[in-house]
């Protein structure tokens, strides 16, 4: 297990940033389109919502594009 964020991933095969963005608009029903949305963009996993708190929390490999995240949110009406 990872020691750096307790991912789950071996220390030697760690090779992602996690990251958690505070987005408005964030409603229950955008959930799983944030999910799924995410999730089609390479090098994004571990995705985590939090509609009360506004949270997106994700990890982004090193091949992930924090750019693309912020897009792919903003198509969907959050705003950052």
């Amino acid at each position: 297990m990872c020691e750096t964020c307790g991912c789950g991933a071996a220390q030697e095969n760690h090779h992602h940033t996690h990251l958690a963005l505070p987005v408005k608009g964030l409603t229950p029903k955008l959930v799983k389109e944030v999910e799924l949305t995410l999730t089609s963009l390479p090098g994004v996993s571990a995705i985590e919502t939090d509609t009360e708190a506004g949270n997106i929390a994700f990890a982004l490999e090193e091949n992930g594009n924090l750019g693309n995240v912020k897009e792919a949110l903003q198509q969907l009406g959050l705003e950052m």
